[in-house]
């Protein structure tokens, strides 16, 4: 009798009080279960809240340098210099994707060295090219079915410039995000070197913050190549 009493009361004991241990588990409410991990749901439903917020942020990233329907909105200008002259030559393409992807890079400094060494003419677009074949025999059409079989985008030569010169100086200044790059050719030699970009888009401009600065050198060709965005 004694131990039946003893059972009786620890187990009305554990009815009042509930404890986590494998014993009593047939005694927990659903709502103590509930408090008990409220902490961590609350804690789970911050982390949540938070992941989901940068998804966000991250899915507007993305959509923003997708292809957009509007045509060509993005590109870089390549620029190949060299020993007596430069080319600077203005890919575009429809997304920040494509512009930043490493065989857009590749061929885009490739075409400005081809460009260097073989253009039919030194200023020009790709109206100029029609009949073009580069050096590895690829015609510049053939290139821009690659692009669009492989990345889903359309690619186009802007523009493009070469100045070759012997005995002047010729001066390539980029703009930094490589949308834009100016090439002057000097009459003799050019010193001291121009103190700063131009940022300029005529040969008049140009000769005027020149003037400015307190460079005398003598500008004979002036060429600014872009990305139109």
């Amino acid at each position: 009798r004694r131990a039946s009493r003893r059972g009786r009361r620890r187990s009305a004991n554990h009815r009042e009080t509930a404890c986590l241990d494998n014993v009593c588990l047939q005694v927990i409410t659903p709502d103590q279960v509930f408090e008990t991990i409220r902490p961590a749901l609350d804690g789970a439903t911050n982390v949540l809240g938070k992941a989901t917020e940068r998804l966000r942020e991250s899915g507007k990233t993305v959509l923003d340098r997708l292809v957009r329907e509007d045509g060509l909105e993005d590109g870089c200008v390549f620029v190949h210099e060299a020993e007596g002259g430069a080319c600077a030559v203005a890919l575009v393409c429809q997304s920040e994707l494509l512009a930043d992807a490493e065989e857009f890079q590749e061929f885009g400094a490739k075409l400005a060295l081809d460009l260097f060494s073989r253009a039919p003419v030194d200023e020009g677009s790709e109206r100029d090219l029609a009949s073009y074949v580069l050096e590895d025999e690829i015609r510049l059409d053939e290139q821009w079915e690659r692009f669009a079989s492989r990345f889903g985008e359309r690619v186009s030569l802007a523009r493009f410039a070469r100045f070759r010169s012997d005995g002047d100086s010729v001066v390539v200044q980029q703009t930094p995000d490589a949308h834009a790059a100016t090439l002057l050719e000097f009459a003799g030699a050019l010193s001291p070197p121009i103190p700063e970009r131009l940022d300029v888009a005529t040969i008049g401009e140009a000769r005027a913050r020149l003037e400015a600065m307190g460079v005398e050198a003598t500008l004979k060709r002036f060429a600014l190549v872009e990305v139109h965005r």
